[in-house]
């Protein structure tokens, strides 16, 4: 396993890093540069259970992922969305 940001290692950073993989591989057989995720559903799988539901009745969240075709992941948000994802 690998270590995540406070030196831990942990199943659900494996899946991501692996589900990461898997979304950055589809980027590049499509010739995209990145991959955008906002459903909240889409949002959930990649982040193996995490949550950017800020409104029941929207499909999408209230926060996107972003994959890059080489691998890099991204959270983007508003400042006031952030600190809650």
């Amino acid at each position: 396993m690998h270590p995540d940001a406070r030196g831990f290692r942990t199943p659900r950073l494996e899946e991501v890093g692996r589900k990461t993989d898997l979304v950055a591989t589809l980027a590049r057989q499509q010739g995209l540069s990145a991959v955008l995720l906002s459903l909240q559903h889409n949002f959930s799988w990649l982040s193996a259970g995490g949550c950017n539901r800020g409104d029941g009745l929207r499909e999408s969240g209230v926060a996107t992922l972003m994959v890059t075709a080489d691998g890099r992941r991204y959270v983007l948000a508003n400042t006031i969305e952030s600190t809650r994802v």
